[in-house]
């Protein structure tokens, strides 16, 4: 994310969290493309206080957002099989992705997201098991391009059990 977004990037991020903190009892958790780290926080003011120390420290470079979103929807779709072997039912994973779609040019985000969805038939769970939400900042063509093709490609997929 460019510097001159982050500051708007950071007050939706403190709305955003303020309005969902109550539905998830463990916390939010909070992960940055350019890091493995991830964050957990149960309080807005705690997740933004996390973003603005790291404004400082972010490389700000591009981003290959398909490395992030592989590490995460893949650790969820691990944790589904997991549960499906046990019988036990697994709440569903909502992530909010803050981007400004300057990602490398090789980046590919669509592998990440039709594994996930293989991975929904596979178990029969529903569409709803997994929500991914493109939030974007900043007015570059090429970049709102990127975003608008991968929901153009979302929106194509067949359709998931209700």
């Amino acid at each position: 994310m460019r510097k001159h977004h982050w500051e708007d990037m950071t007050e939706l991020l403190g709305i955003i969290a303020y309005m969902i903190k109550s539905f998830d009892k463990d916390g939010i958790d909070l992960y940055f493309a350019h890091s493995n780290a991830r964050h957990n926080g149960d309080t807005s003011s705690k997740l933004v206080t996390i973003v603005e120390k790291r404004k400082h420290e972010e490389d700000l470079g591009y981003t290959d957002m398909s490395v992030r979103l592989e590490q995460i929807l893949g650790e969820y779709a691990n944790k589904l099989e997991r549960h499906s072997w046990q019988s036990k039912a697994t709440r569903g994973l909502n992530l909010y992705i803050f981007t400004d779609a300057v990602w490398t040019p090789l980046c590919d985000i669509v592998p990440a997201i039709d594994k996930m969805v293989g991975e929904l038939v596979a178990l029969n769970l529903p569409e709803k098991q997994v929500g991914l939400q493109f939030i974007s900042f900043g007015d570059d063509a090429e970049c709102l391009k990127r975003l608008k093709l991968v929901d153009n490609y979302l929106v194509s997929k067949p359709k998931l059990p209700q």
